[in-house]
């Protein structure tokens, strides 16, 4: 299967930047022709979806936009929001997952960062909406049509109101105001995550590991929404300054998160495995071996991506009495000496 990788030259990127400012792409409006063709086709309907081989979400979709973009009249457009600031990452990246076993695109497929690329700001900040997958549904005459962000069971609505746009049949202004409170939702979600990477800039900065903590609660006790986008960091905060019922209450608000998500859990590993061997604290040590348990179970699983990242990690397992924990390779013979 062949995959187009659409170079976008400084220019044209360029007439993106000045064409378009801060919020200024709206329902019914002409969208961004990121393909530079000269007219887009009045037969045809265009989705741009926006996602990541990082984005467990977005990779459920493909294989509905591959069966989409079957159709004559509509063209799928992916524009891969890779992490990562040098291209040469994030284009390995991209290149890997295509070269796997996975779902893969059979539709166009266009580079570009995530928190930071053109093509990114011309859409989903200028756009007003926060978060992957998404698609923006580019009607026949080139103008913004639909912002959307489906489940798998709203397919069908979706592949509807593709119909009601190819057949002159769709209401610009009442979706332009369904999506009014989306969009004011988005705006905030993005100042919060925008917050959220000042506050980790912060914390850099700082040495001591309770005056650390300290900051990081004052700010999410300023901006609660704040602990949604720093995720694992009270807790891991908390372990490093040694702050046992901090931490209990923290891993009690994640303990359902991170059963769900591979690589906060592989992360939270990392960071406190290094110390496992050394801090007798109970209320710490628990906290650590539920980890470390937690992450065992995960290695049994059938997950290809989480079963390579714990390989590059280097992670050990050590058991007893039928528990099982999952460790870096360095700390193992410490955990054995604690659990034995």
């Amino acid at each position: 299967m062949r995959v187009n990788l659409f170079k976008i030259g400084t220019a044209f990127l360029f007439s993106f930047l000045t064409c378009y400012s801060t919020f200024s792409l709206e329902i019914g409006e002409p969208a961004p022709n990121i393909l530079g063709h000269e007219s887009q086709s009045k037969e045809v309907v265009r989705v741009i979806n926006f996602w990541g081989t990082w984005c467990g979400p977005c990779k459920e979709f493909i294989p509905f936009y591959n069966e989409l973009n079957q159709r004559s009249d509509v063209e799928v457009i992916g524009v891969a929001l890779e992490r990562g600031s040098a291209e040469s990452e994030r284009k390995k990246a991209l290149e890997e997952y295509m070269n796997s076993n996975a779902d893969i695109p059979g539709y166009s497929i266009i580079l570009d960062q995530f928190d930071g690329g053109v093509i990114e700001e011309d859409f989903l900040v200028n756009g007003g909406w926060f978060g992957i997958p998404v698609s923006f549904v580019i009607s026949p005459d080139g103008v913004l049509a639909d912002i959307i962000s489906p489940g798998l069971e709203d397919r069908e609505e979706f592949i509807r109101n593709i119909d009601m746009i190819l057949d002159k049949d769709w209401d610009f202004e009442e979706t332009r105001g369904k999506f009014a409170p989306i969009r004011e939702e988005g705006m905030h979600k993005r100042a919060v995550y925008n917050k959220s990477k000042e506050v980790r800039e912060r914390l850099l900065s700082i040495q001591n590991e309770n005056e650390a903590y300290e900051y990081l609660m004052g700010e999410i006790n300023t901006m609660p929404d704040l602990k949604n986008y720093v995720f694992y960091l009270p807790l891991i905060l908390a372990i490093k300054a040694n702050k046992g019922d901090e931490a209990e209450i923290h891993f009690n608000e994640m303990s359902e998160l991170i059963k769900d998500r591979e690589h906060l859990l592989i992360y939270l590993i990392k960071e406190v495995g290094n110390a496992i061997g050394s801090d007798k604290s109970d209320k710490i040590m628990s906290i650590k071996l539920e980890i470390a348990q937690l992450l065992y179970a995960l290695t049994q699983g059938q997950n290809q991506e989480a079963q390579q990242v714990l390989a590059q990690n280097n992670i050990g397992t050590v058991c007893k009495d039928g528990q099982c924990f999952a460790v870096p390779q360095i700390v193992v013979s410490q955990c054995k000496s604690i659990l034995y």
